[in-house]
């Protein structure tokens, strides 16, 4: 791909997903999807009552949905427990940055902890054993959940006839540093066929594709254009107009090689944790350690 093509597509992103595929002076890929945690919303459920701004408004709303019956959802499986701790130690002022001593900040690690329990106990009961797919299944065809504060976005789910029942998607608490997700594309330097998988890996992430036959074929698209587009978002019950502040200050998350083992573990501690109700101040402690082991392995690796 030439760099004219690869400096287009990098301005044609939106949010932080271009940069996310950079390590170390190399492109490793370019985003053909966009994704973040942020809030999504049953309007007919929650009606006049207002999506929360922050996160005592999160536990305020929760107060009183349960007034008419009503709850708050979260996807808690431990890929999801891991991506929510990452978004709220980054709100809470310690990312988990490659590089860091520690894990975080012991402060922000045990408040942060604490945020989780309350999840676990104000949330719906079923919680710790969703992910997003399951979340949105659940709140699209049943009566009981009419908000999620947390949880990687899918347009589908607010576009008509996907579902019984249409979400609405909004920005996540405190709008700033909810973890990127999303998806990339790239050529292995091993194909056959390096030229012409480029030059399709340039179309299908193109700002006239991306706004056209990959988003009515239900595509989530990186790129921007199709984030600002009136088509794009009458389709999508204005999905991209109303989590875009969200996804341009989206939190990138570590990518040493070590960092796909610790976060599948970290993951799995979380859910322990949650489940089993330990003690929070030794499962900080055993994952700083798991994290500063984890940049041993990766440099006995290089």
């Amino acid at each position: 791909m030439s760099k004219e093509t690869i400096n287009e597509l990098k301005k044609q992103t939106a949010g932080p997903s271009f940069s996310s595929y950079n390590y170390k002076g190399k492109q490793w890929a370019i985003p053909v999807d966009a994704a973040m945690q942020c809030s999504a919303k049953r309007p007919d459920l929650l009606g006049d009552l207002e999506v929360p701004k922050n996160w005592a408004e999160v536990f305020e709303l929760t107060d009183v949905l349960k007034k008419k019956n009503l709850k708050v959802g979260m996807a808690l499986c431990p890929t999801d427990s891991l991506c929510s701790f990452l978004t709220i130690t980054a709100q809470l002022g310690s990312p988990v940055r490659e590089g860091n001593e520690k894990l975080v900040r012991r402060q922000t690690g045990l408040q942060t902890l604490e945020f989780m329990r309350r999840f676990r106990d104000s949330f719906h009961e079923r919680s710790l054993n969703w992910n997003p797919i399951q979340l949105y299944d659940y709140m699209s065809t049943n009566d009981d959940i009419a908000y999620t504060p947390l949880a990687f976005c899918y347009t589908n789910y607010s576009r008509d006839g996907f579902r019984k029942n249409k979400l609405g998607y909004c920005n996540a608490p405190g709008i700033t540093n909810a973890v990127l997700g999303g998806a990339g594309i790239a050529v292995s330097a091993k194909s056959k066929y390096l030229n012409e998988s480029a030059q399709y890996a340039a179309w299908v992430c193109s700002a006239e594709i991306q706004s056209s036959v990959y988003l009515i074929e239900q595509g989530q698209p990186a790129n921007i254009a199709a984030w600002k587009s009136d088509f794009a978002n009458g389709l999508t019950n204005n999905f991209f107009f109303n989590i875009f502040e969200t996804l341009k200050s989206a939190f990138v998350r570590p990518r040493y090689s070590g960092w796909p083992e610790f976060q599948k573990y970290l993951g799995e501690v979380l859910h322990f944790y949650l489940r089993d109700d330990t003690d929070p101040v030794k499962v900080l402690d055993h994952l700083q350690e798991a994290y500063r082991l984890s940049y041993k392995k990766s440099k006995l690796r290089q």
